[in-house]
């Protein structure tokens, strides 16, 4: 069940939608399908509290993320904090977080700084935002992030940001980045099970050493 086709089943229940936490305007029917069983577990999975994460304020009002200390291990990132914009997740803010799974990060949020998620051997399912313009050193190295999608704006990612990962299979290469953007490095170095990536449409050059080490491909489109 995807976050989009989750959100459609809120609709019909009747049930408010907000990034940091569900709230119900009516009486809900006990679920009856196995698929609204899942939606429901999902739900519960993904209610997190804006007050459990940790933040740091920038110059221009905005803030990073900079932890967390609840105990979910699928989190959807708030986009705000005091009414103010959700812009970064910090360097290291969650470093070698053994337990998290999945991470849905919000409308707004232009940067995920260096080693943020580094060693999160859990992490198995990432969205990002179409505001997303830049991906850290080493900012996801060793998760296993079974299908990457880097977001259409996305202008530089720097090395190591998704190195050592043996569960990424496929990953999808908006021309942003390959056309005019900045690749620092190798960012999928040592991806061995790395089989196919897709280039967006109008893609006209490949940056030297994006894949290096990566023995594995078998298809680019």
């Amino acid at each position: 069940m995807t976050l989009t086709e989750m959100k459609a089943w809120l609709d019909e229940n009747g049930i408010e939608y907000k990034e940091e936490t569900y709230s119900y305007s009516g009486e809900m029917e006990e679920p009856e399908t196995e698929e609204e069983i899942e939606v429901q577990e999902t739900v519960e999975q993904h209610q997190v509290n804006e007050a459990d994460f940790t933040y740091s304020p920038n110059d221009d009002g905005t803030f990073a993320i900079t932890g967390y200390t609840g105990s979910e291990i699928n989190l959807i990132f708030p986009s705000t904090h005091d009414d103010h914009t959700v812009v970064s997740i910090a360097s290291n803010a969650f470093k070698s977080n053994t337990a998290l799974q999945s991470a849905v990060f919000p409308d707004g949020l232009t940067t995920i700084d260096a080693n943020a998620f580094n060693g999160c051997t859990s992490l198995r399912h990432v969205e990002f935002p179409d505001s997303l313009l830049s991906i850290g050193k080493d900012a996801f190295n060793g998760c296993p992030i079974e299908d990457l999608v880097l977001p259409a704006k996305v202008q530089m990612v720097y090395a190591g940001a998704f190195n050592n990962n043996n569960k990424l299979t496929s990953i999808t290469i908006p021309k942003t980045l390959v056309n005019g953007g900045t690749i620092i490095g190798s960012p999928f170095r040592y991806c061995s099970n790395l089989k196919e990536v897709i280039f967006e449409e109008g893609t006209t050059s490949i940056a030297f050493g994006l894949f290096a080490s990566v023995t594995s491909l078998e298809k680019a489109v």
